[in-house]
């Protein structure tokens, strides 16, 4: 998934925003967060989009509730890949 935003939260973990291009996304999952410079292996904590998902689709429009990378990590160019 391409990372179209990153937003820092006050608990301290990031919401991505993107568009899932393949694949499925759950909370749960173990992901990689792949930046030009380094890779991060993330925790997906939710899935937001006007609400709550369950599972996110390739096409579906989504914010991404992640810990274990800080915001100023994420650079332009940035993937959410299966990890």
């Amino acid at each position: 998934m391409p990372i179209d935003d990153a937003f820092a939260t006050p608990d301290g973990t990031v919401v991505v925003v993107g568009r899932v291009s393949s694949g499925e996304v759950r909370p749960g999952d173990c992901l990689d967060l792949c930046t030009p410079l380094k890779t991060f292996r993330v925790f997906v904590k939710s899935l937001e989009v006007f609400g709550t998902l369950t599972v996110a689709l390739p096409g579906d429009n989504v914010g991404v509730r992640i810990s274990g990378v800080a915001k100023p990590d994420i650079q332009p160019g940035s993937r959410l890949t299966g990890g």
